[in-house]
């Protein structure tokens, strides 16, 4: 979705416009400039430091689509993203943490990927939205791992959300991380676009970021995926039983595609039936986290007819 159909675009973004040395990894369990205090200035354009743009293209006539704001949660600076039209292609505005396009000029998420071997909770940031109509800006983070046996990269955990809203005030979002499995991951990626479709983008969609921070269980994250318990049945319709043999007092979280807690329950029983009939059919992550022992249990459940 965040392609740029623009055979110039590509050549310039592979001609080491957007290729510098990112410096994610040196920041370990957090991002650098979270608060985009700190830009760049170079001869056509600024970009926040430590971050990737488009904003390069200047040198072709192209206006900047990511953008100093002094608009901010705290601090003097946030940053804009801003879909843009001109003569030759629409395009957004995009902030990652690495290049978009590889040498054979296709989408590779694998180029903005980082360093990071850290299992965050949530990731925090504060926004504000102006999307055009019919549009809605979006943002992902990514915690991925290689996989030496297929060769491939696994989604270890993923948190995103979408600004379908006009939203003029910095507004504070909590995006959950759902983890499919329960590996540490060896890199991450962000992504954030002021439009959902990069092959269409509606003119003057806006977003503003400030203030991002990645958020951590108080033990690590990477310690509480020990807890003991049984659920069943999976699939499920309208009812999950949850078996606890600790008869410790479990606090449950049933966690959507996109990140966010639609169901909680509290169980203080060697077992508990949770009423799960208003969830739309779809895939979930269940949490489990033992209030006593601070182990914590996901895992990945399918709601079929």
């Amino acid at each position: 979705m965040f392609v740029l159909n623009s055979i110039i675009m590509k050549k310039y973004l592979l001609s080491g416009g957007l290729l510098f040395t990112s410096i994610f990894g040196l920041y370990a369990q957090q991002l650098p400039n979270p608060g985009f205090e700190q830009w760049d200035t170079l001869v056509d354009y600024t970009s926040p430091s430590s971050w990737h743009t488009i904003n390069p293209l200047a040198a072709f006539g192209f206006e900047p689509s990511t953008l100093i704001s002094t608009d901010a949660h705290t601090g003097n600076f946030s940053v804009l993203l801003e879909s843009i039209s001109s003569d030759m292609l629409d395009y957004t505005g995009v902030l990652c943490t690495g290049p978009i396009l590889n040498e054979d000029l296709d989408a590779d998420f694998s180029m903005m990927k980082v360093p990071f071997v850290y299992k965050p909770t949530k990731l925090r940031l504060y926004y504000k939205s102006m999307p055009m109509q019919n549009d809605k800006s979006i943002l992902g983070m990514y915690l991925t791992k290689w996989n030496t046996n297929t060769y491939q990269t696994d989604t270890i955990a993923y948190a995103g959300m979408e600004f379908p809203n006009t939203i003029t005030t910095f507004t504070m979002a909590e995006l959950n991380f759902v983890y499919v499995n329960d590996e540490t991951p060896d890199s991450m990626f962000l992504i954030a676009s002021s439009s959902e479709d990069g092959f269409n983008p509606t003119m003057g969609s806006k977003l503003w970021l400030d203030d991002l921070e990645l958020v951590y269980s108080p033990t690590g994250l990477a310690d509480n995926l020990e807890l003991s318990i049984h659920t069943y049945p999976n699939p499920f319709n309208a009812e999950i039983t949850i078996e606890n043999p600790n008869q410790n007092e479990l606090e449950i979280e049933i966690i959507n595609k996109l990140g966010e807690v639609v169901y909680t329950q509290h169980i203080q029983s060697s077992k508990g039936a949770l009423n799960v009939s208003q969830l739309p059919l779809g895939v979930y992550i269940l949490s489990c986290y033992d209030v006593k022992s601070k182990l914590t249990s996901r895992k990945k459940i399918i709601k079929q007819d």
